[in-house]
């Protein structure tokens, strides 16, 4: 630790040993400094700190925004539904990790136009596949039809009679 000569002591005069070239001082400005009245927040670590992981629900509603953006609003709830199952597939799919290694490995376009493709034809087509044997499962066997009938009607009985 350093500190200011104290008087007394010999002071090094760098005068001559210094030489400032291309150096000015110019005032720009004469009062005091006054700060913005914006809130200030403090980032531990500044720009190097770590970045919070986004969560898996804000990832899907993203998705969900801007496929909605990109048709005007005309999208149903049934699309929506449609995007959330694709969406869980892929996440809970045995090759997301090795496509989380890809993501970080590779560019956006890579990514885009040609590591993801086919996963996500092999996962539409899955999805596609198990709802058409839920529906049909549901058509083809009237015990089970009956049984997701009744117990539907119950529990949406017992939520639309109580106050909102």
């Amino acid at each position: 630790m350093r500190f200011l000569p104290k008087s007394g002591k010999d002071i090094v005069d760098i005068e001559d040993k210094v030489k400032l070239e291309y150096a000015g001082l110019k005032e720009s400005h004469k009062g005091a400094i006054m700060l913005d009245e914006k809130k200030v927040v403090w980032i531990p670590g500044g720009e190097t700190a770590p970045k919070k992981p986004t969560k898996k629900k804000d990832t899907l509603q993203s998705i969900i925004d801007k496929v909605n953006e990109r048709f005007d609003g005309q999208f149903t709830d049934a699309d929506c539904i449609i995007i959330e199952g694709i969406y869980r597939m892929f996440m809970n799919d045995k090759d997301v990790k090795k496509f989380r290694k890809y993501a970080g490995d590779n560019s956006t376009e890579m990514f885009v136009n040609s590591l993801f493709p086919d996963k996500f034809k092999e996962i539409v087509t899955q999805c596609f596949i198990d709802n058409n044997e839920s529906f049909q499962k549901l058509f083809n066997d009237p015990e089970f039809y009956q049984k997701v009938q009744d117990v539907m009607a119950n529990e949406l009985y017992k939520s639309l009679r109580q106050k909102p």
